[in-house]
């Protein structure tokens, strides 16, 4: 097999894992119980590793793919232009289609819902979303009820901006010295309101690497099991949350896992294509938010256990995935026009 083909299946593969860690994310469960808030309890440590420490990782990661994809077009800066202003017109229907959509989607349950007591009280949203035509334009453009789509939001904005940031990347030492302004900007947590510096420094960095490291980004290193072990170095300052290294090392984590995660995934896997399902990683993130909530707080009814809560919080994101699982297939193959229309066409 081509090393292309190896590399397009290892993208497949870590978006796969990512989509789940982000799930992680939005599965925490902590305000469905009644636990002493300064109490550290199991479920805050597997809430720590599972979501602030690994399931972090993966909105870096896509920011840096995005890029990287976007950027990928010709062996010379210079030759890009043309083709990224071919591949923004076809991110109107990859991109700003399925983001209004399932905006639209989420604000429409969200207004339904707030209205029906037992029900917003499931969603952790019991306050009445007003139906004004402010509040419909923020749903619909602003993602205001689907909340989990600022990532979405701000990979719009730096799509439409890539350009610019083409240009400034035809000089090397200027790009380097952008991305290192950018560092310090994301350090800082700095937010331009239409995009975070955090989002930009990422984004930025794909397409450095797209344009400058493709070989050290495209090809397995010698040294993966090194970097598999500064990897967990790096998280475990990032778990125990360390004074400004703990910091540095979220900014810089995600490059680590890239590299470190060939030795998690095995040769033969990565030779062979991967099932449909593992291509899906636009409509895991898309669906997964309102199901995973309800789905937390059915399972926090059952107990109020500690151990139960652990238990709850781990397999909720699975149970969750074999349920987007069957969404999937049975739109794939009865609406295959709308399902195609909100994965962006990525089906």
């Amino acid at each position: 097999m081509k090393i292309k083909n190896k590399f397009s299946n290892k993208v497949k593969y870590t978006s796969f894992i990512m989509s789940v860690f982000v799930m992680y994310i939005h599965a925490i469960n902590v305000s469905y119980y009644n636990f002493d808030t300064n109490t550290i309890t199991v479920l805050h440590r597997v809430i720590r590793l599972l979501a602030d420490t690994l399931g972090k990782l993966a909105v870096p990661y896509f920011f840096v793919m995005s890029a990287y994809w976007l950027f990928r077009t010709a062996e010379e800066p210079s030759g890009k232009k043309n083709c990224i202003q071919k591949k923004l017109v076809k991110k109107v229907k990859t991109l700003l289609v399925p983001y209004l959509c399932w905006n639209t989607i989420g604000m429409v349950f969200y207004m339904a819902i707030t209205r029906i007591p037992f029900i917003s009280s499931m969603m952790n949203n019991q306050e009445v979303i007003e139906i004004t035509v402010e509040s419909i334009l923020k749903g619909v453009f602003l993602h205001a009820n689907y909340y989990s789509f600022w990532y979405m939001s701000d990979l719009i904005v730096l799509t439409a901006i890539s350009p610019f940031v083409l240009q400034i990347f035809q000089n090397k030492k200027a790009s380097i010295a952008m991305i290192f302004v950018l560092f310090l900007l994301a350090y800082a947590d700095v937010d331009f309101i239409v995009f975070k510096a955090e989002s930009l420094f990422y984004f930025s960095l794909g397409g450095y690497i797209s344009l400058y490291l493709n070989d050290f980004w495209s090809k397995e290193s010698k040294k993966k099991t090194l970097y598999l072990v500064v990897f967990i170095l790096f998280a475990l300052m990032r778990y125990f949350d360390t004074p400004v290294v703990g910091r540095i090392a979220y900014i810089i984590l995600p490059i680590l896992m890239w590299k470190a995660i060939d030795v998690i995934l095995p040769e033969k896997l990565l030779e062979r294509n991967p099932s449909w399902f593992v291509t899906q990683t636009f409509f895991i993130y898309a669906a997964h938010l309102i199901p995973i909530t309800c789905l937390g707080h059915l399972l926090s009814s059952v107990s109020g256990s500690v151990l139960w809560a652990t238990l709850s919080y781990f397999v909720a994101p699975l149970i969750t995935l074999i349920f987007l699982f069957i969404v999937s297939m049975c739109m794939h193959r009865f609406t295959p026009k709308i399902y195609s229309i909100l994965c962006g066409s990525r089906n």
